[in-house]
């Protein structure tokens, strides 16, 4: 966003990559199911259970990371809701956000409402215990988002507010992501 004789300019960020990353608890801490057929979800960075867990203590992260020594990267971290875009430079700034894992199949896949049939771990990891009610295990969905050559200044999201959300809708093949996460070797 520029602003210039009273006028206010908004430009689409152009320098943008987009990561998803499928994570899921080890096999002997909880089964997890693949997605079923049509299902749909939608996640805010301000829902309960958002706000903890996560990889460095809640589910939406964001770093203004510079390369330094060859290639290493030096990074300032930013956690939790409100999304915070930095106002200084940086050779990239990170925004990763992971989705809920527990399902509630009395609920259904999210076609009528993409946001009651999910939640969070009670603690908010992956490998957390699920609310009362969500008996089924699904993969952890983590966006992340990455700008390069961050320019800092004012930055925002399209609808002007704070918080950040990710859509998924299922297009796996029926069974392939099943059998990704019965043969993939638990790492950590």
């Amino acid at each position: 966003m520029t602003e210039s004789g009273g006028q206010t300019t908004y430009s689409r960020v152009s320098q943008l990559e987009t990561s998803p990353y499928y994570r899921w608890p080890d096999p002997n801490i909880a089964s997890t199911s693949e997605f079923p057929p049509g299902f749909r979800m939608i996640a805010y960075s301000n829902q309960e259970g958002a706000g903890t867990g996560g990889e460095t203590g809640a589910n939406l992260f964001v770093e203004c990371c510079d390369y330094v020594n060859g290639g290493e990267e030096s990074c300032a971290n930013y956690e939790g809701n409100p999304l915070v875009f930095p106002t200084n430079t940086c050779d990239f700034l990170g925004i990763a956000f992971a989705m809920p894992t527990c399902w509630d199949e009395t609920k259904g896949i999210g076609t009528d409402n993409p946001f009651n049939h999910v939640a969070y771990t009670t603690d908010g990891t992956v490998n957390g215990p699920c609310p009362a009610g969500y008996d089924t295990r699904l993969p952890q969905i983590q966006l992340f988002l990455r700008i390069n050559n961050y320019q800092g200044g004012t930055y925002m999201l399209s609808d002007g507010g704070e918080v950040f959300h990710v859509d998924f809708m299922n297009g796996w093949q029926e069974n392939k992501l099943q059998e990704v996460i019965d043969s993939c070797q638990a790492t950590g």
